[in-house]
């Protein structure tokens, strides 16, 4: 990956497609929902806290294309071939992607990040 350029995004009210239904998608959810985003979860089942923090549930697989109709796209499944599907149908619709721990379907990585106020802190290794 080159060197990435380190940015904060504004997503109040930005439909995020998030791709999984564990304990890591949840994490990623509260972040996301945090910062305002209209968060879609779509993974075939679902944890009730992660359910219950979004705006809309789809307990069902990934359909092909559907990254198309988001802004913003973040996978957290624990299925490589689910992932890669999603980072390409999101490359395809000039969607930004992020895949937990899969840099390789990655068009952003998300940097480790403190809060103390109004003061915020994001380290990246790069993706390494």
């Amino acid at each position: 990956m080159a060197f990435p350029y380190p940015v904060f995004l504004d997503l109040s009210g930005v439909p995020v497609l998030l791709v999984g239904g564990g304990h890591i998608a949840t994490r990623k959810a509260a972040g996301l929902v945090a910062a305002g985003a209209l968060v879609t979860v779509v993974a075939p089942s679902v944890l009730p806290e992660l359910a219950a923090s979004v705006t809309t549930v789809h307990e069902r697989p990934y359909a092909a294309g559907e990254a198309a109709h988001f802004q913003l796209v973040i996978t957290a499944t624990d299925d490589p071939a689910v992932n890669a599907a999603v980072a390409a149908d999101a490359r395809a619709a000039q969607v930004w992607a992020n895949s937990a721990d899969d840099p390789q379907n990655c068009s952003f990585i998300l940097p480790a990040v403190a809060r103390r106020g109004l003061v915020t802190v994001a380290v990246s290794t790069g993706g390494a």
